[in-house]
């Protein structure tokens, strides 16, 4: 095995990573999913190799990760998780990135995962000169998304479904999250923190990016536009016919009941509303 991975280093022709990538995925999916999950899971998340991931499986690669609690109904350990420092997981997920990053170091890293919103201040102690992109979506669509996938994730896992357990602890998570998110933000700098729409980027992708682009200080350069141009025709056509219905109801919860529970967080970010529910 080779100790330094090429982990981010360039694609060559006939690199045989992509479809290495391919095999462990499928082989993953047919031990863990029924056929009818693996079709949800591929309509649901595009994985390809080539494509950008979530950083979560770097915390939970510290046994450290609110994803857990998304595949199984694992209470005590999301009331504990909630209560520790996960400084020191952070660093580990730093080791890791730089363990990747070896074959080719990086200027910067783009990290995404929802879940950074609850610990921004570990974070921060380990990437201090981090930038913070926070997408405002209408917190009813959140909301039912994250129930989805949740009941997605833990249909496939085990044999004990409850959705109304779902939808409560998805509204208990996404309540704490915001909470912790927002306490955050007075403790650091605040040119530290880009507040972003979800409407504007899903209305607006360029113009959003280019917005982006201009409060890090980089250019948008025609090869960028150009690129991402390419993103979304392929991504359009891709998703056609994958858009899931989600219905609140199942979960036991209210479109108004929502509204109003996070009506300060909509209030504050102007987040309009949708039909969702």
């Amino acid at each position: 095995a080779d100790p330094v991975p090429k982990g981010f280093a360039p694609l060559v022709e006939n690199d045989p990573r992509p479809a290495a990538a391919a095999r462990h995925r499928a082989l993953r999916r047919r031990i863990l999913l029924s056929a009818a999950g693996r079709k949800a899971a591929s309509d649901t998340h595009r994985a390809e190799a080539s494509d950008a991931a979530e950083c979560w499986p770097l915390l939970q690669n510290a046994f450290m990760s609110e994803i857990s609690g998304s595949h199984g109904r694992v209470n005590s350990y999301i009331e504990w998780l909630w209560k520790q420092d996960l400084t020191p997981a952070y660093r580990y997920h730093r080791r890791q990135i730089q363990l990747l990053s070896a074959a080719r170091p990086a200027n910067r890293l783009v990290l995404k995962h929802p879940g950074h919103l609850g610990y921004i201040d570990n974070l921060l102690q380990v990437y201090p000169d981090a930038r913070i992109i926070w997408l405002h979506r209408d917190p009813v669509e959140t909301i039912t998304s994250m129930c989805h996938l949740c009941a997605l994730a833990r249909a496939n896992r085990t044999e004990f479904l409850d959705p109304l357990h779902i939808g409560a602890s998805v509204v208990v998570a996404t309540r704490w999250r915001f909470n912790r998110g927002l306490q955050a933000r007075e403790r650091h700098a605040s040119g530290q923190f880009l507040d972003v729409q979800y409407r504007d980027l899903t209305r607006d992708p360029i113009g959003t990016t280019a917005r982006i682009y201009d409060w890090l200080g980089f250019p948008l350069t025609a090869d960028v536009r150009t690129a991402l141009e390419l993103y979304m025709q392929r991504n359009r056509q891709e998703r056609r016919g994958h858009r899931t219905d989600y219905n609140l109801a199942t979960f036991g919860l209210n479109a108004a009941t929502l509204r109003a529970q996070f009506s300060d967080y909509s209030e504050r970010f102007q987040i309009s509303s949708t039909n969702a529910g």
